[in-house]
């Protein structure tokens, strides 16, 4: 049987329509926990979403998600670890 184990810090991202599920942070693929890191995080995933990325839209009619803001909790503790917005007017 295997075993599960709860990640050390999660991400709450905050997004432009309806909502993502919370992302647990890997320090092998995501680096320190840390704000350059998360927003390196927030925008690579906001890649992702653009037409042609591995989570882009499928047709014309889709919106394209949009990270605006990022949250990294420690999972134990709840305490804030690192916080990130996009600027005011962010290209995308």
């Amino acid at each position: 049987m295997s075993r599960s184990t709860t990640p050390t810090y999660r991400v709450e991202p905050t997004v432009n329509v309806g909502s993502i599920s919370h992302f647990a942070w890997h320090y092998d693929q995501d680096g320190c926990a840390n704000e350059a890191n998360l927003e390196k995080w927030r925008q690579g995933y906001n890649a992702s979403f653009q037409v042609g990325g591995v989570n882009g839209p499928r047709n014309e009619t889709d919106v394209i998600v949009h990270i605006s803001s990022a949250r990294l909790i420690h999972q134990k503790t709840g305490e804030l670890v690192a916080e990130t917005r996009a600027p005011s007017f962010e290209i995308i």
